[in-house]
This record gives C-alpha cells, sequence and structure tokens, in this order.
C-alpha cells in the first residue's frame, strides 16, 4: 500500500484515499494497531449517499451476509467516523472493512496474460465466477455491472476471485428479474440491455461472464476483437435507434480496429488513439445485437461449446449460472459450494 495519500480516519485504519482498487469504488486500508501493519479493503460511505446506499448495496450486502459466499463482497466490520473528512461528493460517514483483495482481473490481464491464460487457469477463474453468480441469482440478486475491473483476487497467490464491489448491484423484486434500467460498460452488455423493453436481468450477468471468459482465454472481447487495451467503455446511452451514419460505420471498423490493434512494429499506442476507440460503442452494440462472436480456433471445442452458451442470443436458451456449473468443460474442477437457500418466495 502507498501511503503517501492516506489517513487515518478511523484508528486504527489508515486509509489510501488517493487511488482506488481495480475498477471499484474500493480503498486499500490497513491496521496499524499491530506491527506489521494488517491490510485490509474498504469502502467509504458519505453522508449525502448513506440513504441510498442503505436501500440498495446495503439491501444486497445484508442479504450476502445472511447466505455468504467466497466469491461475493464479505463485510468484517462497520466503522463510523466521527470526524468527516470531504471526500468527493460529500463527508466520510462511515467504513465497511473487506479481506484485503491483491489486484483486479483487468489488470492481470493486461499485464500478465495479454494472449490470454492457459485453459486449465481459466477454467479455475470463470468456475469460481460462475458460482459466485449462480449464488447471488439464487438469493435474487442481480450483480448488472459484472466486469474485469469489478472481479479481484482474494489471496495473494492470484488464485482465487471474489466480485468484490456491489456497486450498480440489484436485489430484484420478482422472480422473473426484470429490471428497465440500462446499466453498465456495452464491451459486456447482453444484446436484450441495448433495447427499450424491459429485460431480464440474471440472463444478463450471465452474458457478461461469457464476455469474461472469452477474455480470459483468449485476451480479447467476443465482439469486437480488440486488445485489452479497449476493455474502458462510456456508460451506455439511452437506447435508441442508430443513424445511417453510425450503420454504415458499424459495417466498416477497419480503421478502428487498425488504430485500437496496430502492426506489431508499433510498440506504443497513443494516448489519443485509446480515447477515441473508447468514444464509439455504436460500433459494440451492432455488434452485439448481430451476436457473431470472435472466438480464437485454438480454444478447445468443449470451451467453445461453453461461450456459446454463455454468449447465445436467445434470452430462454442462453445458460443459467447454476447450470454453466455442469458444463463438460467446468465439470470436475472444484469451485465453492453453493449455500443452501431454500425455496423462499420472492415478495411480488
Amino acid at each position: 500500500m502507498d501511503y503517501t495519500g492516506a489517513r487515518l480516519l478511523a484508528p486504527p485504519f489508515l486509509v489510501d484515499l488517493a487511488s482506488k482498487l481495480g475498477g471499484t469504488k474500493l480503498h486499500a486500508c490497513v491496521d496499524v494497531s499491530v506491527v506489521p501493519p494488517i491490510p485490509f479493503a474498504c469502502k467509504l460511505i458519505s453522508s449525502e449517499e448513506a440513504p441510498v446506499f442503505l436501500t440498495t448495496q446495503g439491501a444486497v450486502l445484508r442479504a450476502i451476509a445472511s447466505h455468504p459466499h467466497p466469491g461475493l463482497p464479505c463485510i468484517q466490520r462497520t466503522v463510523e467516523i466521527l470526524e468527516v473528512p470531504s471526500l468527493g461528493a460529500g463527508r466520510i460517514r462511515a467504513m465497511l472493512i473487506m479481506p484485503p483483495l491483491y489486484g483486479d482481473l483487468a489488470s492481470y490481464i493486461r499485464f500478465v496474460a495479454p494472449r490470454g491464460l492457459p485453459e486449465e487457469s481459466a477454467r479455475s477463474l470463470v468456475a469460481q465466477l460462475l458460482a459466485a453468480v449462480a449464488h447471488a441469482h439464487a438469493l435474487g440478486i442481480a450483480l448488472r455491472e459484472l466486469r474485469l475491473g469489478k472481479i479481484m483476487f482474494t489471496d495473494s497467490d492470484r488464485q482465487r476471485i471474489a466480485v468484490a464491489d456491489v456497486a450498480g448491484t440489484q436485489l430484484l423484486e420478482c422472480e422473473d428479474g426484470l429490471v428497465d434500467d440500462h446499466l453498465g460498460s456495452p464491451a459486456y452488455a447482453a444484446p436484450e440491455v441495448f433495447s427499450p423493453a424491459p429485460f431480464a436481468a440474471r440472463p444478463a450477468d450471465v452474458w457478461s461472464v461469457g464476455v469474461i471468459a472469452t477474455v480470459l482465454l483468449t485476451g480479447r472481447f467476443p465482439f469486437q476483437a480488440p486488445t485489452y487495451v479497449d476493455v474502458s467503455q462510456p456508460p451506455l446511452p439511452p437506447p435508441r435507434a442508430p443513424s445511417q451514419r453510425e450503420q454504415t460505420r458499424d459495417d466498416n471498423d477497419c480503421f478502428v480496429a487498425l488504430l485500437i490493434q496496430p502492426p506489431a512494429c508499433c510498440s506504443l499506442i497513443p494516448v489519443w488513439l485509446v480515447v477515441l476507440s473508447r468514444c464509439r460503442p455504436a460500433g459494440i452494440r451492432a455488434k452485439v445485437q448481430r451476436a457473431t462472436p470472435v472466438l480464437s480456433p485454438s480454444l478447445s471445442a468443449p470451451a467453445r461449446s461453453l461461450l456459446h452458451r454463455l454468449l447465445c442470443p436467445d434470452v430462454a436458451s442462453r445458460s443459467t449460472a447454476a447450470a454453466a456449473l455442469h458444463d463438460p468443460w467446468i465439470v470436475g474442477h472444484n469451485v465453492p459450494a453453493q449455500a443452501e437457500i431454500g425455496n423462499t418466495p420472492f415478495p411480488c
């Protein structure tokens, strides 16, 4: 932990306010009352966001606390902050202490495995993610904004992962899990998310798992085929029909593909090219809606089969997270057992 921007918000916890962990809204912190200091992760809650947090993310965290899972956030302690220093839009009033985190999948793929992981290594991570998503869905929780940056390693050996941040998650009100707001990044969004009609949130989560699994296996996104440099996309705009110019550009992406994936002789990518590649959600939308994933022929047949099940454009035919755990490519791999949830009806 870099102590340059650290502050002692609530003794004995020293919090790094200068940066966040991966693509989450979490911060690194340490307990300085012992030697050596014990690392933790923490989520800071301001007085302005507290009322909304208690009814949204707070409700999700309470549901997870009732039926914990190693692949979902675990709150170890809640600390009230009496002195309220300014941070962003409001003043910090509370701090949720979580186990330490050891880097996100986004950075891991970018710097350690830009061409993807071996299938055995990727299988372990995909199985853990599917188990966490299946458990959340059984609790009536839609994760909504699944992406590589929110999935963090929970051990220093980087073998275990968890969905570390509940920002954007939602406790579903009915068993059908229909939602009508459009959250997330276009690169991870299912075809139905681009539609103005309400859609089922659980299958959209499974699609995002399929995108993440593809990146883990190949280092590339399935519908855009850029290298990982194009991961950060702007939030989804309100659904609308694409203009004629957008449709023309969607069918002729060679220029943009050259920018974000230059020839091998180009070792550095200018920042302005990366920014340009991040400002075109329309191209991603068209490819996703056509649902023609680009999968490496080097993948094994079982791996390709699972990816097609997760990235099936037909919501009714798309695999569930629980069913995908029994896929031939996954079967036999040890994953965290799903807690017994029971058949508690949803409050419709």
